[in-house]
């Protein structure tokens, strides 16, 4: 009969979880924004609107948000609720 294997080489032996994660685009358009933080369309007004996620305007309307403006903004929650990496 074989011995047991440890709870240590048991756990080095099974298979991890990986996360991938997408390069963020340039640029994202509003509601590519909104599905990406799966927040709603008025909490990202507000965010726009108190400047905490910058936009660059476009033509005389349309507005978009930079990947770099998400990715700091992102970091600065991260940084606020200490949990997680970005």
């Amino acid at each position: 009969m074989p011995a047991p294997r440890s709870t240590a080489a048991a756990a080095s032996t099974e298979p991890t979880a990986h996360l991938t994660v997408q390069p963020v685009p340039p640029v994202l358009s509003l509601p590519q924004t909104q599905r990406l933080l799966g927040i709603s369309k008025k909490l990202l007004q507000d965010l726009m609107h108190s400047g905490e996620l910058p936009t660059i305007k476009l033509g005389d309307r349309r507005r978009v948000i930079s990947g770099e403006a998400l990715v700091a903004y992102l970091r600065r929650k991260q940084d606020a609720t200490g949990r997680g990496q970005v």
